[in-house]
């Protein structure tokens, strides 16, 4: 199999966009044959118009959409043979489940027993057999998007996009529903790409992770990569729950593993890691997760804490306390710089409460160095 082989999708120096203007130039991104890729960003960072452009539903400027090794570039949507999912169900309303189903098989005249045969087999895998005779609005919200996929997935594309369609549902039903459609797409082994705005969608749902930023690839990489090795502020700060520091770069430790930072509002001498070197007191921010960061009320092991090697600490004010269940958010303050911890519910002080002094400490190589 040679490297083009390897691709189920290939964009090539693509350039999208609308009257006047280039919302994406010169992309250029391959998706491996069965994977699940997430298109991740900001509203108008160019996400849906990728997603459009490999589905047809816009022309490039520039640039060639490759799948299967066949250059679709000037091949109409309906000879793609490329699934869509939406965001609204768009059922129809007069039809009942069965039908809304059946109804891109019954365009084609396939023949009925083999139309039966395949709607019964995209209704179980979705759960929604025993609801083949109920009309959409007998459905809830949940149940209507498991029949818009059946719909998709009983034309057996070869290319499943899906545009944030859970955006839509609830938060516990939003969780159902991924958890199905992950299993789905693994068990079908179909090539998939989604884009969202919800970072813990993406990490859950992807083999990979595409994060855009004004049409650009801002990173692409893993889950776990991306979320533990951001490549710049903007990357950490849109995957969450992460310190930003604000500091002045210092220099580069000797054995050129990691760097030291001078803290904006604490004057403290942190030490970090790095891909990269600065100039001498440039801005920059030291990046920590909040579930990185732990905490004692004891000065005494503060101090102790403070002088050990490889343990960053910071003495702070508690500003205010979360309870989420099995977490619990405490937000507090030096000066004016706030730092968040998350820690487990049973680890957290009962009485711990706002104003309280409180002693946080970190490794050193969990402190990443960004611009």
């Amino acid at each position: 199999m040679t490297a083009s082989e390897d691709y189920s999708i290939e964009l090539k120096n693509l350039t999208l966009g609308y009257g006047e203007r280039d919302i994406i130039s010169g992309l250029n991104l391959n998706v491996r044959r069965g994977e699940i890729l997430s298109l991740l960003g900001p509203s108008g960072c160019g996400k849906t118009t990728t997603l459009h452009a490999i589905a047809g539903l816009i022309a490039p400027r520039q640039g060639s959409v490759i799948i299967d090794g066949v250059d679709q570039t000037d091949v109409p949507i309906n000879r793609r043979n490329v699934g869509m999912v939406f965001q609204g169900y768009a059922l129809f309303p007069h039809m009942t489940v069965f039908n809304n189903v059946s109804y891109g098989l019954r365009i084609k005249s396939l023949p009925k027993d083999q139309i039966r045969e395949r709607v019964a087999r995209a209704l179980t895998l979705v759960g929604m057999d025993k609801f083949a005779h109920r009309k959409p609005k007998e459905l809830s919200g949940g149940q209507q998007q498991r029949v818009a996929i059946a719909r998709t997935m009983v034309m057996e594309p070869r290319v499943l996009l899906l545009d944030e369609p859970l955006s839509n549902l609830d938060a516990k039903l939003r969780q159902e529903i991924r958890g199905d459609l992950k299993r789905i797409l693994r068990d079908l082994s179909i090539t998939s790409v989604f884009v969202t705005h919800d970072q813990e969608e993406a990490m859950f749902l992807s083999d990979r992770i595409v994060l855009m930023k004004d049409g650009e690839i801002a990173q692409f990489s893993s889950p776990r990569e991306i979320y533990n090795s951001p490549a710049s502020a903007f990357a950490a700060a849109f995957l969450g729950n992460t310190n930003f520091i604000s500091a002045k770069w210092l220099r580069q430790t000797p054995d050129s593993t990691g760097c030291e930072v001078s803290a904006v509002e604490t004057g403290q001498v942190l030490k970090g890691r790095s891909a990269l070197s600065f100039a001498a007191e440039q801005p920059v921010y030291l990046s920590v997760k909040h579930d990185r960061v732990d905490y004692t009320l004891s000065r005494e092991e503060f101090l102790a804490l403070r002088g050990q090697a490889g343990t960053s600490t910071m003495e702070c004010r508690v500003v205010d306390i979360h309870f989420l269940g099995h977490v619990t958010k405490i937000e507090c303050q030096a000066g004016n710089q706030t730092m968040t911890v998350l820690r487990s519910s049973a680890s957290v002080a009962p009485d711990l409460a706002a104003g309280a002094t409180i002693y946080l400490y970190w490794p050193e190589d969990e402190s990443l160095v960004l611009s």
